[in-house]
Parts: structure tokens; C-alpha cells; sequence
């Protein structure tokens, strides 16, 4: 929004137009995002409210419209991906001690994951580190009177990861080219392909579904580059970008 010369205020809203572009036939339709619009005559911190009560009454589940967040301890600061069920148990136990009400084990329980070069993508848990699953430690964090949640970052993928093996293709990126951009180490999952939506849906309901897991962290720790698919027609690519994002609430849904 803006004002302009004649203190007339000006609002835009709707799809950016940079990297977009859409063929519709005649028939055809197309469903533009959804956008929300708040006025306030108090300022930023009145629009605030304004647009936070809209939320909270109108859109947010109803289980959580007055729940009170829990106190959170996630293990990423304490162990990095140095994780096993031991030494969640043990940052648990002491921290139920001082009011911490719900652990959430970070990164570093799935696949082969030591570092953040690998495994990104290969979201079984790993039994070296959680012999008894996440079914196993959140039932021992529960015991403690705490809840126990999960990090996971489902948009990305590692090279070097059993998906990446089996579906290279899968990624965000023009096949056959000689550079592509690994930002930390990773890549972004095409989520305009249903077989991905379908695979990350898929892993996602095996982990929630076999254990107690009450707060997902849901990461995504890169900028989408090379914003290609490559199961679209050359001349559609400028519907990437959106059909992206379609799938990533479709699998959110």
C-alpha cells in the first residue's frame, strides 16, 4: 500500500507477477490466491490486533483459538544432530525440573543423518540412534508429564539421500544442465508433482500416525532457485512457482 501525491491511498494485491504466467484456455479456470485486508484508525499496532482477532475467530481451528502455547525445549541448540533417545530422555528429565512443558527433537533422528549433507528426504526413523522409534521416546517423554514434538523439513531433499537416488527428478531444477545451486547442501523437491505430494503426505501420516506426536516444526531453511519442473512443458514453466505452492498446501491440507 501506498500513498500517493494527492494523499489518495493506494492499494495492490494479488499475484506477483515476476516469474508468473498462466495458460488458460477458453474453459478453463484458474483460482487466485486467497487475500485478507484489515483497516485500523489506530495505526500499525490497532491493524495488528485487528487482523490477528480476524484470524483467531474466523479461521483458526477451534481447539486452538485460547490455548496458551506450551513452554517449548528443542534439542537443536543442546545437541545439534547429536541425538539419541538417551540424551533426549536426559535433557527432558531435567528440564520438567524448571517448567518446560513440551520437548521437540530437531534434526538429526531420520535416515542416515549425521550432518546437514545427507538424508534429507529419507524420513524413516533411525534405530541406531531411537531403537524404539518415536513411539518409544514419546511414550517415555510422556511419562514425564511432558509433550513431545518433531522437526521436519519435507520440502527438501540431499543428494546424497536413498530418494535422491531413486527419484533425481524430482527436484527443482532443469535436468541435463551443468549447474544447479545446493544451498546448504540441499535441494527443493518439485511439490508440482502429485507423486511428491504424495510420498511426503505418505511419510509424514507412518511417523504421526505410530506415535504421540503433539507439535510439528515444520523447517524450510532455503530460498527456491532454479525454479524449474520437469514434467511441465518448456512453455509453462512461468506456472511453477504457483503450482509449487499449491502442492505444499495440498500436503499441509
Amino acid at each position: 500500500a501506498e500513498m500517493v501525491e494527492t494523499g489518495r491511498i493506494r492499494v495492490n494485491c494479488g499475484i506477483n507477477p515476476e516469474s508468473f504466467s498462466w495458460d488458460l484456455p477458453r474453459g478453463d479456470s484458474f483460482e487466485s490466491p486467497e487475500v485478507v485486508l484489515v483497516y485500523s484508525g489506530d495505526g500499525l499496532e490497532g491493524m495488528s490486533h485487528t487482523f490477528h482477532d480476524f484470524y483467531r475467530e474466523n479461521l483458526m481451528p477451534e481447539k486452538f483459538k485460547h490455548t496458551v502455547p506450551p513452554v517449548l525445549l528443542n534439542t537443536w541448540e543442546a545437541m545439534y544432530f547429536d541425538v539419541t533417545h538417551e540424551r533426549v530422555m536426559e535433557l527432558a528429565r531435567d528440564a520438567v525440573k524448571v517448567g518446560v512443558e513440551l520437548i521437540v527433537l530437531d534434526d538429526g533422528w531420520f535416515g542416515n543423518r549425521q550432518d546437514a549433507t545427507s538424508s534429507l528426504g529419507d524420513w524413516y526413523e533411525d534405530r541406531r540412534k531411537f531403537p524404539s522409534g518415536m513411539a518409544g521416546l514419546s511414550k517415555d517423554i510422556n511419562s514425564l508429564g511432558l509433550k513431545f514434538g518433531l522437526w521436519v523439513e519435507p520440502e527438501m531433499i540431499s543428494v546424497d539421500s536413498q530418494l535422491y537416488a531413486e527419484h533425481p527428478e524430482w527436484c527443482l531444477n532443469q535436468q541435463g544442465r551443468n549447474f544447479r545451486c545446493e544451498g546448504r547442501n540441499q535441494l527443493v523437491l518439485d511439490f508440482s508433482r502429485e507423486a511428491v505430494q504424495d510420498y511426503v503426505t505418505d511419510r509424514l501420516s507412518d511417523i504421526l500416525s505410530n506415535a504421540n506426536i503433539e507439535y510439528m516444526k515444520w523447517d524450510m531453511n532455503r530460498h527456491l532457485t532454479e525454479v524449474y519442473g520437469n514434467q511441465i512443458d518448456p512453455r509453462k514453466q512461468g506456472e511453477v512457482f504457483h503450482r509449487y505452492m499449491v502442492g505444499v498446501y495440498k500436503v499441509l491440507g
